[in-house]
C-alpha cells in the first residue's frame, strides 16, 4: 500500500512524499528528475515494498507545495541545496520510522539525476 506522507527538514521545508513498506525496512530514496513528480516512481513503490524495503520518493524543491523557496532567488536552487535536501529527507524519514532502536541502514539511491548521487557519495551517503 502507498501512502502520502509529508517530511520536514531541518531547513523547514515539507516535502510531500510517497511511501511503501515496512518502517524497519531497508531505506530505499527514489529522486525524480525534471520535468517528472514523486508519480513517477508509483509503479516502483508496491514492488519495493513487496521485497522488504522502505521506499520514499518525495516531490524534490520546487515541486513540493511546502518545499518551494523564491524562484527569483536562484541560489534556492543550488544543486549543493538538493543535495542537502536528499540528505534531509533521509534522516527525517529515518528518525520518523525509528524510536529507540539501533538504526541498520543500507542506503540505496535510485533517480535520473546521476549527479546528485554522485555528490551524495562524495558526502559518504550513499552505499
Amino acid at each position: 500500500m502507498i501512502e502520502t506522507i509529508k517530511i520536514k527538514t531541518r531547513s523547514g521545508l515539507e516535502f510531500s512524499a510517497d511511501v511503501a513498506g515496512p518502517a524497519g525496512g531497508v531505506l530505499v530514496l527514489l529522486l525524480h528528475g525534471f520535468p517528472e513528480s514523486r508519480h513517477s516512481w508509483r509503479a516502483a513503490l508496491p514492488e519495493l515494498a513487496k521485497a522488504g524495503y522502505r521506499a520514499v520518493a518525495p516531490d524534490q524543491r520546487g515541486y513540493s507545495p511546502g518545499a518551494r523557496p523564491d524562484p527569483a532567488n536562484l541560489d534556492n536552487y543550488l544543486f549543493d541545496k538538493l543535495v542537502a535536501d536528499a540528505i534531509d529527507i533521509a534522516d527525517g524519514e529515518a528518525a520518523a520510522e525509528v524510536l529507540n532502536e539501533t538504526v541498520r541502514r543500507e542506503d540505496v539511491v535510485a533517480d535520473l539525476r546521476a549527479e546528485v548521487y554522485f555528490k551524495l557519495g562524495i558526502f559518504g551517503f550513499a552505499g
